[in-house]
């Protein structure tokens, strides 16, 4: 066990404070300050190496304790969980078998990036972190950062205890994030200070306010907590970018089902309009990868649409269908919702048969007096990752809080060989 405290390291080239190849254990970090990190120079031979991405603290292994460090610009990362074993430490016998990727959390507290220049302030990209249920990340903060403050890809279990993410160009980008948890962080799009600074003309008014990220295909696991937390500088009217408090990812939206299951409640936003809280434009139309449709997004106690308790819904024959004539739907302005107080929704999942998957088909939904169809078109092209997704279609049942459910009738058509 090695300690390293209160060290102010400037000008790196190159990662700056690391772990070398995932062996290391138990080590503390404490109160280190790493400042101006630059990449190396393009013909500086890498053999694989990750500097040209430099971070301020590259962690190889997370069951190391980081306790009140400070990443103060990076042409990279602040802070890179980039966990992979090699090397010499991948050949002593105390680490056969271990994988990094899915150790445990040591303590992980009071951290703080700002000025990245390069993805996030606090990183999981790409390999990603199988975290254990319970792994917390307490009081910390990010702001400034280009772009995300969080972003945390391929990952599972992080909650995000207190903590602060301000006038990063996206507060948290949750990217296949499982079970990703924010309890009582404070997520600000553009604080007072920034605007001064826009005023003063020593920024430019680009937009740098994004919120929270609800990734759609989070393969029905346990979806996005967002609680406690409160949120405040949205709703500034500038373009190319998301800025609101929550709102819809748009990136590898693989099968274009919303699948994901977020928890919403007791968040509280600064008196801010609905259409600046929650938004679904940029899944439902700005997708590269394939439009999302089937958004539902509850609002279990009424905080988010500072109404009642209710679904916020996309407008779509294959979620709507259903809803009783009398349920009061509104649209959110701009925001590519409907938000339909006192309603309760259900989320079906029909498998269907390998043979029909590159057929086209079309399912019949009933409660016995109304009836939605919902065709899907498949054809031999697909790869065979998208064949996978397609063998799943989602519909959507609902029914009226404290009414009992209605159980659905279905039927299945194939639809001619193609």
């Amino acid at each position: 066990m090695q300690k390293v405290t209160n060290n102010y390291l400037f000008f790196c080239s190159g990662h700056c404070f690391m772990l070398e190849d995932g062996g290391e254990w138990d080590n503390v970090f404490y109160k280190n300050l790493g400042a101006k990190v630059a990449r190396l120079p393009r013909d500086v031979p890498r053999q694989g190496e990750t500097d040209f991405f430099p971070s301020v603290f590259w962690i190889t292994n997370p069951s190391n304790d980081f306790i009140g460090n400070v990443a103060a610009g990076s042409q990279g990362p602040g802070f890179w969980f980039e966990l992979k074993l090699r090397a010499p430490s991948s050949e002593l016998e105390i680490n056969h078998g271990i994988n990094p990727k899915v150790l445990p959390q040591k303590t992980f507290k009071d951290n703080a990036s700002h000025s990245s220049g390069f993805r996030a302030g606090f990183t999981t990209y790409e390999t990603g972190y199988r975290a254990p249920p319970g792994t917390v990340w307490e009081n910390i903060k990010a702001y400034k950062n280009n772009e995300a403050g969080l972003f945390q890809h391929g990952t599972t279990n992080i909650d995000f205890r207190g903590g602060l993410l301000a006038d990063n160009g996206q507060a948290a980008h949750n990217f296949h994030h499982d079970n990703a948890i924010y309890d009582g962080t404070e997520v600000i799009g553009r604080s007072e200070h920034m605007q001064f600074l826009i005023d003063q003309g020593r920024i430019g008014d680009h937009c740098k306010a994004g919120g929270l990220s609800l990734q759609p295909n989070e393969g029905l696991g346990k979806g996005t907590v967002i609680k406690n937390s409160s949120f405040k500088g949205f709703n500034n009217g500038c373009s190319g970018g998301p800025d609101y408090a929550i709102h819809v990812g748009n990136n590898q939206v693989r099968n274009g089902v919303f699948d994901a299951s977020p928890t919403i409640f007791n968040n509280s936003f600064a008196g801010e309009p609905v259409s600046s809280r929650i938004n679904a434009c940029w899944g439902i139309h700005s997708s590269g990868d394939n439009f999302v449709r089937t958004v539902v997004i509850e609002d279990e106690d009424g905080s988010l649409s500072g109404t009642s308790p209710g679904f916020f819904v996309q407008n779509h024959t294959s979620v709507t269908s259903f809803i009783d004539d009398t349920t009061p739907c509104q649209m959110v302005e701009d925001g590519c919702l409907l938000f339909c107080e006192n309603t309760c929704l259900r989320l079906g999942i029909v498998s269907i048969s390998q043979d029909l998957t590159t057929r086209g088909f079309q399912m019949h939904i009933s409660d016995g007096s109304k009836m939605a169809s919902v065709s899907f078109n498949n054809t031999h092209g697909l790869s065979p990752f998208l064949i996978l997704f397609v063998r799943f279609a989602y519909f959507l049942i609902v029914h009226r809080v404290l009414v009992p459910s209605l159980m659905p009738l279905l039927s299945l058509s194939p639809g001619q060989p193609r």
